[in-house]
């Protein structure tokens, strides 16, 4: 239905209902959390350094939906005040890649071996659609291990199933990079852990030799020769190569020089062609993204706003690692593995923005509201998982 504004809606009655419940908006102190202030400044950065952008329109445009994302992020938060509901927010992340993965196989590869034309408003290429499912999968793990019911566990199994190979259809190779770290990290975690879980460790080693066995089942040829690519760095000056983006990421760095208060939304693109050299070979144009979230918030709002943005991604890694002390000392094993499965999910996502623009993705902010969440519930509320 592409005249029904569904997203619109929805919002409209999530603001309506919470402004309805007072209790949810005195429960759930927004500015209580840490990371949400650092959110709020770097919104304001984009604010900021509206007279110096380039091209004006489109930073009005990103930056009045950046503060929208804000705003939503703020009434979602207000309105998350139990275990349970957390939960479902986890289940719709799990359900929506879910979707997109059976979206790309019922799409298939185009002459290019990528699947095309299925990404989000805020994710419409392929990287960008790999991106916002990638960080979903380690939570089906998650849920995979801890739901007793054996109904639960297969649809945990099915949905991880469809995501993964969403992924291997589209073939990025940041979302591989950013997969292989989120589950590496959650399986390290719960193999090591010197919380008493009931066969844990024969437990990761088969869902290791399971995942294993799944994916010699799933890959081909085309997704094999996409991920042998990541080994090479050299910059081919005939032809565009993985390793060209360093090329960007230095040509950021040179603008930042001359602009060291940012030059707004896609600045970068913009002033491109002056910074990358004749000789480097970019495709159709060198008016190019820059194919990096740290460079790429380099270039739109300078050093302040990379200092804040680092601040936010600091702040909100920290604070999940309050929340696993709190919920281990708790003894709250459940909600322990949980905030485990979500640092393991944002770290990987950190991966992933190493290599694409994500500043301002929603995937991001749906991360550190998580983030947010779990610190509010289990450490400033205290709250308790009621079984």
């Amino acid at each position: 239905m592409p005249n029904l504004p569904y997203s619109f809606i929805i919002v409209v009655l999530l603001i309506f209902f919470t402004l309805l419940n007072k209790n949810l908006l005195s429960k759930n102190k927004f500015f209580a959390i840490p990371p949400f202030k650092w959110m709020v400044l770097f919104i304001l950065c984009y604010v900021a350094v509206t007279p110096l952008a380039v091209l004006d329109i489109l930073h009005n445009q990103a930056t009045i939906d950046f503060i929208k994302l804000g705003i939503i992020t703020y009434f979602i938060f207000k309105c998350c005040d139990s275990y349970k509901k957390l939960d479902w927010m986890l289940y719709s992340y799990i359900a929506g890649s879910s979707y997109i993965g059976f979206q790309a196989m019922q799409v298939g590869r185009n002459a290019m071996g990528r699947v095309e034309g299925i990404g989000m408003v805020d994710s419409p290429d392929s990287n960008g659609t790999a991106a916002a499912i990638a960080s979903s999968l380690v939570f089906c793990l998650y849920y995979f291990w801890f739901t007793k019911n054996k109904l639960g566990k297969l649809c945990f199994v099915i949905a991880g199933g469809l995501i993964t190979n969403g992924l291997i259809l589209i073939n990025s190779r940041g979302a591989f990079l950013a997969v292989f770290v989120s589950i590496t990290l959650f399986l390290f975690s719960v193999y090591f852990s010197k919380i008493n879980l009931r066969f844990k460790r024969t437990s990761v080693i088969f869902i290791i030799l399971m995942g294993l066995l799944a994916l010699s089942i799933i890959v081909d040829k085309t997704t094999i020769q996409r991920i042998q690519t990541m080994q090479n760095y050299e910059v081919n000056e005939g032809a565009e190569s993985g390793a060209t983006r360093t090329v960007f990421w230095k040509a950021a760095i040179d603008l930042s020089k001359d602009y060291p208060l940012g030059t707004g939304y896609k600045g970068f693109e913009y002033f491109a062609p002056f910074y990358i050299p004749e000789n480097i070979h970019t495709g159709k144009s060198k008016n190019r993204a820059v194919h990096s979230t740290w460079f790429e918030v380099l270039s739109e709002v300078g050093y302040p706003g990379l200092i804040v943005f680092l601040l936010l991604i600091f702040s909100s890694i920290n604070h999940l690692r309050k929340t696993i002390i709190t919920l281990k000392g708790r003894g709250d094993i459940k909600g322990y593995f949980k905030v485990i499965a979500i640092r393991s999910s944002f770290i990987g996502f950190l991966v992933l923005m190493t290599f694409l623009n994500r500043a301002r993705s929603e995937v991001l902010y749906w991360l550190i509201l998580f983030s947010g969440i779990a610190y509010n519930l289990f450490v400033v509320q205290k709250a308790t998982k009621n079984d």
